[in-house]
């Protein structure tokens, strides 16, 4: 491992492994070391939904113009890689069943077509001029967001529940293979001249307010007047070895993985994600038990919109990938995460409300 080094990265995630590779094998930065205690994409960049959306609204542009800017740069990895993580333009669809719902997403939908995601093509019946996203690939597809009104909807999204209203398919959105992303970037990075240390960060040398080295949980200290922190949800750890106190907290956001033997969900569909309130579907005998269980009572609560579902490996395989954050409370960040024991059951019932053969 050097003992010197021009940047020290904290942190072999997505984040950091993408920094080792642009700072190496972008802009030929010579000595880039890059430190993490465990191996690199294994703590929560190999867990995540693995997609992305240039959809941001609001409260101004900021957001969208830095996401474009990124895609961007993804679809550079991707014809440069020969598109060895799978990146595609599936998009995200955020589907409504509620009146008023509509007139959201549009007023949503015209904000940020404004900020610059592209046009908004409002199909009111028929879905003649709607082009459905390809099952792989990124090249060549729309911008800007289709508004799917009824029937319209139903028809480009088959297994909808049939009272649906409205359906926006967001378009400069999709997911990839996070790990085979990583991957890529990672041997390009140490192919550049970067090095990996798998160690721990234990402290900085300062000095007239400024970073003069990193130590490391071995003994050893890399000189250096550059560290980039890219330690994920141990951000506000490793800031305080420097006195820094962030704003930053952590939600648990959790993913279940569910097997679709008998093909109830298809695997053409874009990211669908369920906006309205959901009342979960508990037949009599168990709400009276959950009436009478103090820790269960929530269950019978209204719960917020947000059911996602996706494909695992886009048209191949059985596997979905099912993701519900409505459980927004701040906690620390305790590694391995413990999620609520009924995730499961309530994320397979609320995606019934979107797609009804999933009861």
């Amino acid at each position: 491992m050097p003992d010197v080094a021009d940047v020290v990265i904290c942190g072999a995630g997505i984040a950091g492994t993408a920094l080792a590779y642009h700072l190496a094998s972008r802009r030929a930065v010579r000595r880039v070391v890059l430190i993490d205690e465990r191996e690199p994409l294994t703590l929560t960049s190999d867990k995540g939904t693995q997609a992305y959306r240039n959809w941001w609204p609001g409260p101004d542009a900021t957001m969208l113009r830095y996401m474009t800017r990124s895609i961007d740069l993804l679809e550079e990895m991707a014809e440069e890689s020969g598109n060895v993580f799978r990146l595609n333009r599936r998009g995200y669809v955020f589907v409504t069943a509620d009146e008023e719902g509509v007139e959201r997403l549009r007023a949503t939908a015209r904000d940020v077509s404004a900020f610059g995601m592209g046009e908004l093509r409002d199909h009111a019946s028929a879905v003649s001029t709607y082009v459905p996203a390809p099952l792989e690939g990124y090249a060549g597809q729309p911008n800007g967001a289709d508004l799917l009104r009824g029937a319209a909807a139903r028809r480009a999204f088959p297994g909808l529940a049939g009272d649906v209203r409205a359906a926006l398919h967001v378009r400069r959105a999709g997911w990839l293979n996070a790990v085979a992303l990583g991957a890529w970037m990672l041997k390009r990075a140490l192919g550049a001249g970067a090095t990996f240390a798998r160690d721990r960060v234990a402290g900085f040398q300062v000095d007239g307010g400024r970073v003069r080295g990193v130590r490391l949980a071995s003994g050893a200290t890399i000189a250096t007047e550059r560290v980039a922190i890219a330690a994920g949800p141990g951000l506000p750890d490793v800031a305080r070895m420097l006195d820094l106190e962030l704003p930053v907290f952590h939600e648990l956001h959790a993913k279940l993985t569910i097997r679709d033997r008998v093909g109830v969900v298809s695997r053409a569909i874009p990211f669908l994600i369920w906006n309205d309130p959901v009342d979960l579907p508990w037949s009599d005998a168990e709400r009276e038990r959950f009436l009478h269980n103090e820790d269960d009572r929530r269950l019978l609560a209204t719960f917020p919109g947000g059911v996602h579902v996706r494909p695992v490996d886009g048209p191949y395989g059985d596997e979905l990938y099912v993701i519900w954050t409505y459980d927004i409370a701040e906690r620390p960040f305790v590694w391995p995460p413990r999620f609520d024991p009924h995730y499961g059951e309530i994320a397979v019932r609320g995606l019934a409300r979107m797609l009804p053969a999933m009861s």
